[in-house]
């Protein structure tokens, strides 16, 4: 029976490369699309607003109602524009990088690539965008996992630098 060494690929990882590679590549196109909803749903609120400032208008003794409504919806209205502010900045800062590192299939360096304390920045990173971008953190999210518990980097990605 062979035995491998602590951080050598399975057969699992030979299989699941290829694909891992390609979501990699273009998970700065499923995080675009996402910070795109959060800013038409933004505009969409935007005008759901602008719907209940007429209501009050119109008919003053729902005021106390309607200014609800308005605060609750702004608030959401508001978190989605900066949901969408910074899943392009987080696109910008790391997405892009990972996306050229998944293509080139460089797994060593985003395996490398760690915080201070050896946390491992794309995991960082993965986190921020599922924050802010929902949905749009899966093309970073599934090579991430995949990477740290099949790939090369099993048993080492949360290591020391």
């Amino acid at each position: 029976m062979s035995e491998k060494k602590k951080g050598q690929p399975d057969d699992t990882w030979s299989k699941m490369e290829n694909p891992m590679s390609i979501l990699g590549k273009f998970s700065w196109l499923i995080a675009l699309g996402a910070a795109i909803v959060n800013i038409v749903q933004g505009i969409l609120i935007f005008n759901t607003v602008n719907y209940y400032n007429q209501m009050i208008l119109a008919m003053p003794g729902l005021t106390t109602y309607y200014q609800a409504l308005i605060a609750s919806v702004t608030g959401s209205m508001v978190w989605y524009f900066i949901c969408a502010g910074m899943t392009i900045v987080l696109i910008f800062v790391y997405v892009v990088r990972f996306s050229t590192k998944c293509a080139a299939k460089d797994w060593e360096s985003l395996i490398a690539d760690k915080l201070g304390g050896g946390f491992p920045k794309m995991w960082l990173m993965w986190i921020l965008l599922a924050i802010f971008s929902y949905w749009g953190c899966v093309g970073v999210a599934i090579p991430v996992i995949m990477l740290t518990f099949v790939g090369p980097g099993k048993g080492r990605v949360f290591g020391k630098k």
